[in-house]
């Protein structure tokens, strides 16, 4: 299951829309055509690019095998 990237009610671009703040990086607005956002953390992948390599990045730090899609948030471990 993915997590809802945008909310059409809520204005893509304020800085004071929490739903839009990212636990990692600050303010990152979601925008249409995002791939991927993290429920929990809000982390947005903008492609599915970004998305692998975060993945990547995690199985190499935890030493796991390589795979390209996880059942959780490779930056806050929050699942799907």
């Amino acid at each position: 299951m993915v997590a809802v990237v945008a909310d059409e009610t809520q204005p893509v671009d304020d800085p004071d829309n929490p739903a839009e703040q990212c636990f990692w990086h600050g303010y990152e607005p979601t925008r249409p055509g995002d791939y991927r956002a993290c429920g929990e953390c809000l982390h947005v992948w903008r492609t599915r690019d970004a998305y692998v390599a975060s993945v990547h990045q995690l199985c190499r730090e935890m030493r796991w095998p390589e795979v390209d899609e996880l059942d959780m948030c490779p930056l806050c471990s929050h699942d799907w």
